[in-house]
């Protein structure tokens, strides 16, 4: 279901001058998120793309290690070398129609058979699994990166919404001399449905 899926979707923009250099960035792309997918136990959605968009190159630098030599080997140096010795055939634009029609005709048809095949139990496990779709390659990272630069671009034009504009300080505040220390901690996994101040009750 997912290799015909990916098919579907790669044949509507493949065309032959770009078909390798395409297909090599998603090779070496996927084969990057699957060796952190795997070492980290994360999800590639969008709030995780947010935090790698968000990443200085300091803290970046810090995520590559020798340990992920042997993944990127087997994952996207064997794949590379395959996909570039592979021929690529030029065809009359009649006959590419044709080809590539079929090839859709049949992708779509692989798709369905398959998805019907075990729709109860995949329809079930989407409902209560939702984040299962984030771990499949590449229509993870790729669907996601797609949100998160969407969601910038939308944000891009507004002006930042001013938080606590009307905040005074109490009259118990007017005799002190020395200045207040407020010590903030606030954890990497912290978010507005975590907050005492929004019920959170632990």
């Amino acid at each position: 279901m997912l290799t015909a899926l990916h098919l579907l979707l790669l044949l509507l923009v493949l065309h032959r001058r770009f078909a390798r250099p395409l297909l090599a960035v998603l090779i070496v792309a996927t084969a990057f998120a699957t060796y952190y997918m795997q070492r980290f136990g994360v999800f590639l959605n969008p709030s995780m793309l947010r935090n790698v968009f968000r990443t200085e190159v300091a803290e970046a630098g810090e995520l590559f290690s020798w340990g992920m030599v042997p993944h990127l080997v087997l994952f996207a140096a064997l794949p590379l070398a395959l996909l570039w010795r592979v021929q690529v055939t030029q065809r009359s634009l009649v006959r590419a129609s044709v080809v590539r029609a079929a090839a859709l005709a049949g992708a779509f048809v692989v798709l369905i058979a398959a998805v019907l095949l075990v729709f109860q139990d995949f329809s079930a496990l989407m409902r209560n699994q939702k984040d299962l779709r984030y771990l499949i390659t590449p229509a993870n990272y790729l669907y996601s990166s797609a949100r998160v630069l969407a969601a910038d671009t939308r944000q891009a034009g507004k002006p930042r919404a001013v938080v606590g504009a009307d905040a005074r300080l109490a009259a118990s505040w007017a005799a002190r001399t020395r200045p207040a220390l407020v010590v903030i901690v606030v954890g990497e996994t912290a978010r507005a449905a975590n907050w005492g101040l929004s019920g959170y009750a632990r």
